[in-house]
């Protein structure tokens, strides 16, 4: 997993919805989930995407996805969809790809899909955090009570995570490799909260807020001719907003956000594409909000592939 930095992470948890620049990275696919789920609600459930409460018990050991975002933009082309009453469920949402190489040829799988780099999640607790008596009475744990925002930050190995630790109780996990450690990660840190500080915790709710994931295109993409895309509802379906911005001069990426055209739990992913195919995206709070936006942009990307003349 790609290592980053946690302070430009916490922006995303003070409700800005950009954060800091990284670097391109590197190709990688692995193989699409098996179709698509008729619900979403039934995916957030499993996943964790709703407030989930989870119960502490005295010795459980329960084994339970930050990108490139940027605020201006010189070249952008927004436009609305009204959305559809909502009698069929499949019309708001985007056709799932059977074959990837029909809209990027040069794919070598035609079931790859983007790979989770790394989960945003968010637990709470009922009880508040003395974050100072925190910093003494547990290991991995620095305090700058003089931050801009304090709290606490606890470095985990096992799973492999960063916990931000605030007095209000809120904790915001940053960079478990899936939700499941995310999750795992969440437990373990208030299980540490319980016996350092004695607090009585018996349960605790969590969530994820963004699952970050990369893809690529293996093509050369069009940024320019990207960057003035219209959406197209015929060619859109399930999409009811489509924003692209690029501006060179500050950054060298694409920056697509996608809104679902749901009137209920709507999803909205923006994805970073560079000229050499790379993708980044951010913003699903669960794999099946990943599936489809990725359905999503696909068709759109693919009327700019190859090298501008």
């Amino acid at each position: 997993m790609d290592n980053f930095d946690f302070d430009d992470a916490e922006h995303f948890f003070d409700d800005q919805e950009e954060v800091g620049d990284s670097d391109a990275l590197h190709d990688s696919h692995a193989p699409a989930p098996t179709g698509h789920l008729d619900s979403r609600k039934r995916d957030r459930a499993a996943l964790g995407d709703d407030d989930q409460d989870f119960a502490m018990g005295p010795d459980d050991d329960n084994n339970n996805d930050l990108l490139d975002l940027h605020d201006s933009a010189l070249q952008h082309h927004h436009q609305e969809v009204p959305l559809q009453p909502a009698d069929d469920a499949a019309a708001l949402v985007p056709p799932p790809i059977e074959d990837l190489t029909v809209y990027l040829p040069n794919v070598p799988n035609p079931k790859a899909f983007p790979v989770v780099v790394a989960v945003i999640a968010q637990a709470e607790i009922s009880e508040g955090v003395d974050l100072r008596l925190l910093s003494c009475a547990a290991r991995n744990v620095e305090y700058l009570p003089h931050h801009r925002i304090p709290a606490a930050t606890m470095r985990l190995n096992e799973p492999n995570a960063v916990a931000q630790i605030r007095s209000s109780g809120t904790i915001h996990i940053v960079g478990a490799a899936s939700i499941s450690e995310s999750r795992c990660a969440a437990e373990l840190t208030v299980r540490i909260l319980r016996r350092a500080l004695h607090l009585r915790i018996d349960s605790f709710r969590f969530r994820v807020r963004s699952i970050m994931a990369r893809f690529n295109l293996c093509s050369p993409v069009r940024l320019d001719d990207l960057a003035h895309h219209t959406l197209d509802p015929a060619e859109s379906p399930g999409v009811s907003s489509v924003f692209c911005s690029f501006e060179p001069e500050r950054h060298m990426g694409c920056i697509v956000r996608l809104e679902s055209a749901a009137s209920q739990n709507r999803w909205r992913v923006s994805s970073t594409v560079y000229v050499t195919g790379k993708v980044n995206m951010i913003g699903a709070r669960s794999m099946e909000e990943l599936q489809f936006a990725f359905d999503a942009l696909v068709p759109i990307v693919s009327k700019y592939l190859g090298k501008a003349t």
